[in-house]
């Protein structure tokens, strides 16, 4: 597998080829702010209720989506967190969203959001892209989300892969919404197959697309800086 940053007119034949798709300057630049501003805003208001914004959890026994209006604190959680290392897959990370059978609209206020990134990204050519490599977007199940790494956050090495049927994740979709402004601060996804390893920097307006394999193994670097927002659209386009 292969990350290649291209035109969005040959992102289809990146995708058939197996490999990854890196697209910048995707949306125009006052709808790319607009999000941005919007999302920026949400998650600064994340421990209001009514948000919508959790903390989602897994690490042994523990898999949990924790509304963030009821955090007191992480630290006993992290704790507990810790002391089950030896799952070969944990995260911790923020997300609000807008899938069927998650969160209910009218508990976020952050759905029609979601919904407006994802009409925006079909609108711009996503949904060509989906025609050019068979899939009808019209037949799927859109499962996104708004994401947010802070210090603490990771995911471990994960593909998105499961096999063919119901739920099978036909297409992963990232859309960066606000990035670490310094190199140094972190925030990459990293496809760790790849010779060498591919880091794709959280840039605001790049869209990340791949289909799921068992070659497309990646992870997110944690974000250092509790003062740089890393904000992305992400989700997938999935089996009914």
């Amino acid at each position: 597998m292969e990350v290649l940053k291209v035109d969005r007119r040959d992102a289809a034949d990146v995708l058939t080829q197996g490999n990854a798709a890196i697209i910048d300057d995707f949306l125009d630049a006052e709808t790319s702010n607009e999000f941005s501003r919007a999302a920026i805003e949400s998650w600064k208001r994340n421990s209001d209720p009514g948000t919508g914004w959790n903390l989602c959890i897994k690490s042994g026994d523990i898999n949990r989506r924790i509304p963030t209006s009821k955090l007191a604190s992480n630290e006993n959680i992290k704790r507990i967190f810790d002391a089950c290392s030896f799952d070969p897959f944990r995260y911790w990370y923020y997300s609000c969203f807008a899938s069927p059978g998650k969160i209910p609209a009218s508990h976020s206020l952050n759905v029609h959001l979601i919904k407006e990134i994802e009409t925006a990204l079909l609108k711009a050519g996503l949904k060509e892209i989906c025609d050019n490599v068979q899939i009808d977007v019209g037949a799927v199940e859109p499962r996104f989300s708004i994401t947010s790494f802070d210090p603490l956050s990771f995911i471990d090495p994960h593909s998105d892969f499961l096999k063919e049927g119901k739920g099978h994740y036909i297409i992963t979709v990232l859309y960066y919404l606000a990035g670490p402004s310094d190199e140094e601060y972190g925030g990459e996804l990293v496809f760790s197959r790849t010779v060498p390893a591919a880091k794709i920097k959280p840039i605001q307006n790049r869209l990340v697309l791949f289909r799921p394999s068992a070659d497309s193994i990646h992870h997110v670097v944690p974000n250092s800086s509790s003062g740089n927002y890393r904000l992305a659209f992400s989700g997938w386009f999935a089996q009914p």
